[in-house]
C-alpha cells in the first residue's frame, strides 16, 4: 500500500455513477465508476462489498499516473 495514497470515507452516487476520493500528495483525487446500476441502494451496496478492490484498482491507476487531464481516474466496474 502507497502511503502517499490514502482513500478517504467519501462516496457519492448519481445517475449510475459512483465517484470514491483518494488523497494524494493534499489533493482530493475523484475515483469514478459507472457501475450502470440504477437503484442508490444497491450502487452503495455493490460498492461496499467492493470497496477494497476498487481502491486497489485506483491506487494502482494513481501511481502508474492513469487519469485524465482533468485529475479524474476512471476505474472500471466489477459489476
Amino acid at each position: 500500500m502507497n502511503q502517499a495514497i490514502q482513500f478517504v470515507d467519501r462516496v457519492e452516487y448519481d445517475n449510475g455513477v459512483m465517484t470514491f476520493y483518494a488523497m494524494v500528495s493534499g489533493l482530493l483525487l475523484p475515483c469514478v465508476i459507472e457501475l450502470g446500476i440504477n437503484e442508490r441502494s444497491d450502487a452503495l451496496a455493490h460498492f461496499a462489498q467492493h470497496r477494497f478492490d476498487y481502491e486497489e484498482i485506483a491506487e494502482s491507476l494513481i501511481e502508474d499516473e492513469e487519469y485524465g487531464e482533468d485529475g479524474i481516474v476512471k476505474v472500471k466496474s466489477l459489476a
